[in-house]
């Protein structure tokens, strides 16, 4: 699937996403997205396919496992590739942050 696809996806879903950040401050839950990398296939010197890697960032104050569930079932309806990496507590903002490498 493709990078475009994935993010089209990502923005139909129920919570606002949105690359990077919001510009404005917004109620839980949302989501962020980043591409903090690349897996490329490369031979003989050469990317052949260039693949981004797409970190997803799901913010909640309530029902976290609710959302998180709602989230890994849609991502697997649509045929996006997630992995659950992490599960946080943000104390300063009151938050919990859990975060998928999706592909």
């Amino acid at each position: 699937m493709t990078t475009e696809k994935i993010i089209k996806m990502l923005k139909e879903y129920s919570v606002p996403c949105e690359f990077s950040h919001f510009s404005e401050p917004i109620i839980p839950p949302f989501m962020v997205y980043i591409m903090p990398a690349t897996n490329n296939f490369n031979a003989d010197n050469v990317v052949y396919f260039d693949i981004n890697e797409i970190q997803v960032e799901l913010y909640t104050r309530q029902n976290t496992l609710t959302e998180e569930k709602k989230l890994e079932s849609y991502m697997t309806e649509n045929k996006i590739i997630w992995d659950k990496v992490s599960q946080n507590w943000l104390d300063d903002e009151k938050i919990f942050m859990t975060v998928y490498e999706v592909s």
